[in-house]
């Protein structure tokens, strides 16, 4: 839990970090008061054994969620086109940093 809160806190500007910061805790321990009552009453309707299978479900669901948008996002990094720049032809002649020479910006007029 450390590691996903000092992310989202240094992922935002710090004049926004404290309210970003709040959503996060918000959502994350206030949903309890919400989540629990609903626990219960799902466990009374379907009992126990379904409620297992659902966190079953629910937990192979958020291992399996981030490995298929890691393996996409590599996926399509691998399938990218180099910029244009990387697509220039090698020459044997050296630019002009290496050249010796200075580049001039003289003008003619």
């Amino acid at each position: 839990m450390i590691p996903a809160v000092s992310r989202t806190a240094r992922s935002q500007s710090p004049h926004l970090r404290g309210r970003v910061m709040s959503v996060y805790f918000l959502v994350l321990l206030g949903g309890t008061p919400i989540g629990a009552p609903l626990v219960g009453l799902v466990s009374d309707a379907l009992g126990a054994r379904s409620l297992v299978l659902a966190g079953l479900v629910s937990a192979a669901s958020a291992l399996a969620l981030p490995a298929l948008v890691t393996a996409r996002t590599r996926r399509l990094d691998r399938t990218k086109k180099p910029t244009t720049q990387a697509n220039a032809p090698l020459t044997d002649t050296p630019g002009p940093a290496l050249s010796g020479k200075a580049p001039t910006n003289r003008s003619t007029t």
